[in-house]
């Protein structure tokens, strides 16, 4: 498996780096310091392309995890510190960054729980006070594209396979209200309850994972972040054409 885990191109001592299924520095505080940080194999191109989307989700993320939430303490600090300009003396620097404040403060909007094109990801809701007037929209393609990298870093970490051209992922993030989708929540944890495999990496992130015991071609993933975000996904053979 000498290839990118991402886009599968072959890997040489030019492009080869490690990729962190989950970015190592949304791992909270109270980490412990003996937790392993899984890494796959990753070609630069790919491994820039997924930093930039990490640090776009973990900044609009994190303002919105509560501070005072043990669980992933320090989080929502260091996601406002990502976008202080104090003490940045370098120009480029200065200027990408005031670029991603510009993005953010475009992407805030009034929250509106009544609106329903306002979907809310579980867990994610505005708390009382000066923040529940306030929510920040999350662009599809980083949502998503965030997603698909950590489901292809844990098929290869935990089964030993690449998600290839003949393999698709479809993914489903957990909002709030969403009665219709629970449903379907319901039935997948069924699904999977027979051969369930869970990971904890400490307070930050939680896996499950099982096969469908109707399809032995198809895994299906539960991944909790800072227990606050959820998502599905599953990976399955292609439809042939």
């Amino acid at each position: 498996m000498n290839k990118c885990t991402h886009c599968l191109k072959r890997l040489n001592n030019a492009n080869k780096t490690r990729d962190h299924i989950f970015p190592k520095s949304w791992f909270p505080k109270n980490t412990p310091p003996t937790l392993s940080r899984w890494t796959v194999p990753c070609c630069n191109i790919c491994n820039l392309k997924y930093q930039m989307i990490e640090d776009d989700l973990f900044v609009r993320w994190g303002i919105g995890i509560n501070p005072e939430d043990y669980s992933v303490e320090g989080i929502s600090e260091k996601a406002l510190n990502n976008i202080s300009l104090e003490s940045v003396n370098d120009e480029k620097r200065f200027r990408r960054k005031l670029k991603a404040i510009e993005s953010i403060i475009h992407d805030f909007r009034m929250y509106d729980p009544q609106n329903p094109q306002m979907k809310t990801l579980k867990g994610m809701t505005p708390l009382p006070g000066i923040r529940s007037h306030l929510a920040i929209r999350l662009p599809r393609e980083n949502l998503y594209g965030f997603s698909e990298k950590v489901i292809k870093g844990l098929e290869y970490k935990l089964r030993k396979k690449l998600v290839t051209k003949n393999r698709k992922i479809i993914t489903y993030y957990v909002h709030e209200k969403d009665e219709e989708m629970e449903k379907h929540y319901s039935i997948w944890k069924q699904l999977i309850a027979t051969n369930e495999h869970n990971i904890n990496l400490g307070p930050a992130f939680m896996v499950k994972y099982g096969i469908d015991p109707r399809n032995e071609d198809t895994a299906i993933y539960n991944v909790k972040i800072w227990n606050h975000i959820e998502f599905w996904s599953w990976v399955s053979q292609a439809a042939k054409n």
